[in-house]
This record gives C-alpha cells, structure tokens and sequence, in this order.
C-alpha cells in the first residue's frame, strides 16, 4: 500500500513542527536497538562506545522530559518487538507502521486502503503537474489501485517526461509471467515488480 511512504511524507510535511525527527527501522532487533542507541548518542545522552540496549534507558528518560519530537518506528512485525524502546510517556508523537493489525492496546490505529480509480488520477495528475488524461484512470486501474506502485509511476512519469498514454503502453507491455517472481506472489507484487521493470 506504500506505509513507509505515507509516514515519510508525513515527516517531510511537518517536520519544521518538530525539534527531532528519528527513524527507526524496526524490522530486526539490530536496527531497532541500533537506530534507537544513535538517537541518544545524537541527544548526548548515550556515549559514543555504546552500541547495545544499555543507552536505550537514558535515551527514554530524554525523550519523557522534552517535547518537539517524532519517532517512526517503521515496519514493526508485533508491538512487542517495540515495547523496550517505544516512550509510553512524554510530548512527542509516534509513528508505527506495521502490517500487523492487532495494535489497538497499544496506540490509534489507521487502516490504509487502496484508492479508488478517481483518486489514483488525481494523484498522476498532481503528482506529474500533466493536464487530467483517460489515461490517468487506466494506470490506476492497471496498477490495482496501489499507492505505492503509482507512486512509482508518477515518479517515472515525471522523470522521464513521458505521457500518460506512453506510460500505459509500457505497463501493458510487461505482462506479469514475464517476471521473475514466485508462483504465489499476490497480484500487488506483481504489479509492484511491474512498475520497478519499468523503472
């Protein structure tokens, strides 16, 4: 659906409303622990030799005293893989994206959907600063509706200098069993891997 992406836009958008910005890739236990360390070093409250869990206290005991901050935990497999590191207190906002669903114990969650064809125009449209085209509706339409696969499609557009038609041609162009992918990918993959062909 494009998660990291939303959360990344949100963070370019409003990122002057904030003192501190921090990513955290949150997919294995090195990055989380590592990526949260580097924050308290960046806050100097963590010494520069320690590379372990041991400068995640301090870190938690700055971020629960300041305000003005914004953390993106960015795809956490369960909530408790965050729980050592995620501020249960403080004046700061928290990102998570997560494909797991069951998150309502621990913090407000947002389902993302697909867009509808309408929306998927709209955004090609805004996106690539072209006039509104057919063919705008047919690459949603092509593209399932994914965010994420017309967010890369706006941004090969918009390179490329390229028409809606023209990038339609290449889309039906690259059929799906011509990929590499596994025998179960879910069509998203596929129109995903579709889009990085074309790229």
């Amino acid at each position: 659906i494009g998660k990291t992406q939303l959360a990344l836009e949100y963070s370019y958008e409003f990122g002057d409303s904030y003192q501190i910005v921090w990513w955290v890739r949150s997919e294995q236990r090195e990055t989380r622990v590592g990526d949260f360390v580097s924050l308290g070093r960046m806050l100097r409250q963590v010494v520069s030799t320690t590379s372990d869990a041991s400068g995640i206290p301090a870190t938690l005991a700055w971020l629960k005293r300041h305000s003005g901050w914004l953390l993106v935990f960015d795809n956490v497999e369960r909530p408790d893989d965050v729980s050592a590191i995620l501020p249960s207190t403080g004046n700061g906002h928290i990102i998570v994206t997560s494909r797991y669903p069951a998150w309502s114990s621990v913090a407000r969650t947002l389902k993302l959907d697909l867009w509808s064809s309408e929306e998927g125009a709209e955004y090609l449209v805004k996106r690539t600063l072209r006039k509104n085209d057919p063919a705008a509706y047919a690459i949603a339409e092509q593209l399932g509706h994914l965010p994420l696969a017309l967010a890369q499609a706006a941004a090969y557009i918009d390179e490329t200098g390229c028409s809606f038609t023209h990038y339609l041609e290449l889309l039906r162009s690259y059929p799906a069993e011509t990929l590499k992918l596994r025998p179960n990918s879910s069509p998203a993959e596929k129109v995903v891997a579709t889009v990085w062909e074309i790229a």
